[in-house]
């Protein structure tokens, strides 16, 4: 069985490109989740909860997606003998962390079940991007 091998740059720009489709498809989620009735909004220590911008889920998804996800690939791929392996790994892991978050955090569950959308959408295609683009 052979091992694909990546690229640094493939892997960067894999993770940029999957980085943006997310940030797009999770900007559309959370315009749904808006007519769906969902009310995101970000609170920061003891201020009053202030609404999230439309443009934070791009953003957010292609800043932590992108750069977040390109670093952990490039750090898998250093050290492992199969990186999409333990990248497929290291990314599953974080999508269960990261769905405790809102599940204890969000109390609507429209915005509880969208939040969770985004983070599916972004690990899907930073991953499936990372793999298409990254290999040399």
């Amino acid at each position: 069985m052979t091992s694909t091998t990546y690229t640094t740059g493939g892997i960067f720009k894999g993770a940029f490109i999957g980085g943006v489709i997310a940030g797009v498809v999770n900007v559309a989620l959370f315009f749904a989740g808006g007519v769906l009735g969902a009310e995101f909004f970000i609170v920061q220590g003891t201020a009053a909860p202030e609404a999230i911008p439309a443009f934070m889920p791009f953003a957010s998804t292609l800043l932590q997606g992108s750069l977040g996800g390109g670093i952990a690939f490039s750090l898998i791929n250093r050290f492992s003998s199969n990186p999409t392996k333990g990248f497929t790994i290291a990314t599953a892991v974080a999508l269960v962390l990261v769905t405790i978050m809102p599940i204890l955090m969000v109390p609507e569950m429209v915005a509880m079940i969208i939040l969770q959308l985004m983070h599916f959408v972004a690990a899907g295609f930073v991953l499936v991007n990372v793999k298409k683009f990254g290999a040399a």
